[in-house]
């Protein structure tokens, strides 16, 4: 046989002072590292969190102005719709001074569109291909190609170029004299290569601000994923037209519908960016609006603060275990002397004065007071040594009072209730009414003093140890519900009580059968009994993994919790009750034979009553 391995356990004693300082220790560290990590959290929130949440009002802040430029397009068509007697646009007077001061694009009248045109003006962001742009002027159409620039994480493509447009437009209907459609007045501004509008929006928003000779804020315009229009530059200084967008982005402004706002991988650097689809009328994203701070300079101050708190945070740590040690030792002394003292009191020298003379206060308060609680402790224990063997004396020869008398009593109570009953069942000859009427009051009044002598019994063999389960398999409804409920068919029908027997069949436990009936009779008593009449007594049962819940309820008046206070202790009953008839050991009883089988019971008032819920253990059930 292999020889068992010894399992050497190796048990370490500090030395008080040590203790001490590593419980300061451990507590100091442990605010020290929570701290540290709030700070960091919070530093973050306030630096990055909060840059973030400018960024998104800076996106609001273009939208305006990019809207105003939208809505000085309408003036601009409004104005030039009033022209009916112009043949051309071109012989409108002042148009091209107009087109240069408001940066237009494109004027023309769309003569392809005479039906159906909405009245007013309309505002909206379009795409124009190539083949619509050369049809207005040759010069835009090549203007708008943008050949695509890759970027490390922007979606792969293999287009080459952009042949199309963004424009800003707005359009009305254009008529004669009398009033006839004659096309639709178109007024627009080509997004691709406009860095007037994105340069106005970043200088109203960020001003002129840089960082290492980038600017800090960046404003773009996408086209699908391709910047056509924005301040963001290349490591060359470059404007990085053509450039695609990053594919988490595009995943969810185009995949999505929905805005971004995180931060994002911006050509060649990471921004706390915000990013909103820019949709045709019919609702279609066509591109992005995007603005953006560069994170770099925000990520060094949210560095620096983090080391300035840690720095901070050693600093204090240091200065707090200093502390802590000095304390320590200062409480060391008189400590180890009360311990000495305390371990030659444990061996029964009780002659072991300390000395009192520290220099805090306190501590000598603390010394002086142990001397005086030792000299007093001598005194009482040998009172209680007394007391305690007449004690022990008086319960002994108490148990074994309760235990013989209540077993005497039982076997003569039994013979005296088989005569009563037979008498008043009529086995004996017959009874007139006065007779039988003295006979049900001496039975009632020995069927409680038989109650009285199985309580006493039961509470001798609980005080004196005697309670073993015997342990068995059953079936609760069939060996324990179900013999109980014939003992209670006639108080039932005395108080015209409505039984209720909800325990379904199959449930299977281990425990004591006779000491579970207990349980049951002592519930079901105390529920016909203090139940009100014509009201319900309900049993119901269900299992919970390795426990069996049960509960007895009755209708009656529900328990205040100072009422509950008084339940499941020896001989005690509640003021109210006192008129029915009872020892105050039923519920005591119970309690103990629940605890036995590994369960608990308490009491559960409701509107109308109140229920009584214990658990039983399913399984292996110590039976000691």
């Amino acid at each position: 046989m292999k020889e068992k391995k010894k399992i050497v356990r190796l048990k370490i004693h500090l030395p008080l002072r040590l203790r001490i300082f590593s419980g300061f220790a451990l507590i100091i560290l442990f605010m020290g590292l929570v701290i540290f990590i709030y700070g960091r959290y919070f530093i973050a929130q306030n630096i990055i969190g909060r840059t973030q949440r400018e960024v998104a009002r800076a996106l609001k802040a273009a939208w305006s102005e990019y809207n105003n430029q939208l809505q000085q397009l309408g003036l601009i068509a409004d104005f030039l719709s009033r022209f009916h007697a112009i043949r051309t646009i071109e012989s409108i007077p002042r148009i091209t001074e107009m087109k240069k001061r408001y940066e237009l694009d494109y004027v023309y009248i769309d003569y392809a569109e005479t039906t159906e045109l909405p009245d007013g003006i309309v505002t909206e962001t379009r795409v124009l291909t190539y083949e619509e742009l050369k049809r207005i002027c040759p010069e835009l159409a090549e203007r708008a190609i943008i050949k695509d620039k890759p970027t490390p994480m922007a979606r792969p493509t293999n287009l080459g170029e952009l042949r199309k447009a963004l424009v800003m437009e707005a359009s009305t209907p254009s008529r004669d004299k009398e009033g006839k459609v004659k096309g639709k007045l178109r007024v627009g501004k080509i997004l691709n290569y406009n860095f007037t509008l994105v340069d106005r929006i970043q200088n109203i928003i960020f001003e002129k601000s840089t960082w290492k000779g980038k600017p800090t804020g960046t404003v773009t315009i996408f086209l699908g994923d391709r910047r056509i229009a924005t301040t963001v530059r290349t490591e060359d200084g470059q404007r990085a037209v053509g450039t695609l967008l990053s594919r988490a982005v595009s995943d969810k402004v185009y995949g999505q519908g929905l805005s971004w706002n995180d931060r994002a991988f911006v050509v060649n650097d990471w921004y706390l960016t915000a990013y909103d689809p820019l949709r045709t009328r019919d609702g279609r994203i066509v591109g992005i609006l995007y603005v953006g701070i560069l994170e770099a300079p925000f990520l060094q101050i949210r560095d620096q603060m983090y080391l300035n708190l840690g720095l901070l945070l050693v600093a204090v740590i240091l200065a707090c275990l200093a502390l802590s040690y000095r304390i320590a030792s200062g409480i060391t002394t008189p400590v180890r002397q009360v311990t000495a003292a305390a371990q030659s009191l444990a061996k029964g020298n009780w002659d072991v004065p300390v000395e009192t003379s520290t220099s805090v206060n306190e501590l000598n308060i603390m010394l002086n007071t142990f001397n005086m609680m030792a000299k007093e402790l001598q005194k009482e224990r040998e009172k209680l040594l007394n007391l305690n063997q007449k004690l022990q004396t008086a319960n002994k020869n108490y148990l074994n009072m309760v235990g013989f008398v209540s077993h005497e009593l039982k076997g003569v109570l039994g013979s005296i209730m088989m005569n009563i009953y037979a008498l008043k069942d009529g086995y004996l000859g017959p009874l007139n009414e006065a007779q039988k009427k003295a006979l049900n009051a001496a039975a009632k009044s020995l069927d409680h003093f038989e109650m009285m002598v199985k309580n006493y019994l039961d509470l001798s063999r609980i005080e004196k140890g005697e309670l073993k389960l015997a342990i068995q398999q059953l079936d609760l409804l069939e060996d324990v519900v179900k013999p109980c409920l014939i003992t209670f068919e006639k108080p039932l029908q005395e108080k015209k009580m409505k039984l209720q027997q909800q325990i379904p069949a199959g449930i299977i436990l281990k425990g004591d059968r006779s000491l579970l009936q207990i349980v049951f009779n002592n519930l079901i008593s105390n529920a016909v009994k203090y139940g009100k009449e014509e009201g319900v007594v309900r049993l119901s049962c269900r299992t919970e993994e390795s426990f069996i819940h049960c509960q007895v309820y009755n209708d009656g008046q529900p328990l205040t919790p100072e009422q509950q206070s008084l339940l499941f202790k020896r001989f005690s009953r509640l003021p109210e009750t006192t008129r029915v008839k009872g020892t105050g050991l039923g519920l005591f009883i119970t309690k103990e034979i629940i605890e036995k089988h590994g369960g608990r019971i308490w009491v559960e008032p409701a509107e109308c009553g109140n229920a009584f819920c214990f658990t039983l253990n399913k399984g292996e059930i110590d039976g000691k």
